[in-house]
């Protein structure tokens, strides 16, 4: 009958290695990269883009509102 170290011992022996989960992997990615630089770089292109869809909302829902408002 094989216990944990015996497996262990094994998976050690083939070197099996573990992917590590996807929130350490993130967590590691957030720590060692310049993530927040690159999107400091990108600002005023996201806000172009966020500017662009609040736009088109306004434009998409302006009849809906200007009915509402007149009954």
């Amino acid at each position: 009958m094989a216990t944990n170290s015996s497996r262990w011992t094994r998976a050690k022996s083939h070197r099996i290695y573990f992917r590590p989960s996807l929130r350490k992997r993130f967590c590691r990615f957030i720590e060692t990269s310049a993530w927040d630089e690159r999107l400091l770089s990108q600002e005023k292109w996201i806000n172009r883009i966020c500017l662009g869809y609040i736009i088109v909302s306004v434009l998409y829902f302006s009849p809906i509102l200007i009915l509402s408002v007149l009954k």
